[in-house]
């Protein structure tokens, strides 16, 4: 699902007025769970539900959103000013997500295919909020640090942790899930280590000698 988001949102910031950019990033985000309990009710399909971009946009789009936001000055003063609701609401989500964990953790679960993704997204944008909007020396603890060198890699550790589980499982440690965990974790982590080090980083690199794009998108959204 992740092919078209990527194939789509260049095309949204390169040819939609930033000023509603946000307005379509909200809309692309509640229009997802519609589209699963469309889906669900017409079609009784949750790998469609569950696979299909446009049913899950509302994670992905939330995180263009959240990316929107904290490079506009006016969108970072809303949330400074807020700073004490978005808590709240944190507090909620988190309740709320506990509880998802709890009784309705597969995917098959209407509570979870209905909103319960929405709902986990709409978590993981708030945590990344909070320590977006903390102060900057917060940023050299060793926490921070690390959060951002997981952040950095962590399309890697997306693409590989399944299968490295997997391969480490066929190995003959099924039986122990600890192990399986741990394993996997630090194959993921080195794997996405020497991704990021030998394919991704040089391939940024070179798109920012040839195309301004990064600059274009930060100018454009001061002046929005």
């Amino acid at each position: 699902m992740e092919e078209q988001f990527y194939f789509i949102l260049p095309l949204m910031i390169r040819y939609v007025d930033p000023k509603k950019l946000p307005y379509l990033f909200t809309a692309a985000i509640a229009a997802a769970p519609i589209l699963r309990i469309a889906i669900m009710i017409w079609f009784d399909n949750i790998s469609a539900a569950y696979c299909l971009m446009p049913c899950r946009m509302d994670g992905l789009f939330l995180g263009a959103l959240l990316a929107w936001s904290v490079r506009h000055p006016h969108a970072q003063s809303w949330l400074r000013m807020h700073r004490d609701w978005l808590n709240r609401g944190l507090g909620v989500l988190g309740m709320g997500y506990l509880v998802l964990l709890m009784y309705w953790p597969e995917k098959e679960a209407a509570p979870m295919w209905s909103v319960g993704y929405t709902w986990c997204a709409c978590l993981y944008a708030l945590i990344l909020t909070h320590f977006l909007l903390r102060p900057r020396w917060r940023a050299t603890t060793f926490f921070a640090r690390t959060i951002c060198w997981i952040g950095v890699r962590a399309y890697a550790i997306y693409l590989f942790h399944v299968a490295i589980a997997r391969v480490i499982e066929a190995q003959g440690f099924h039986k122990h899930g600890l192990v399986v965990a741990v394993l996997a974790s630090i194959g993921t982590l080195a794997l996405a280590a020497l991704s990021w080090h030998t394919v991704e980083q040089p391939l940024l690199s070179l798109a920012r000698k040839y195309f301004r794009y990064n600059n274009a998108a930060e100018h454009r959204a001061r002046t929005a």
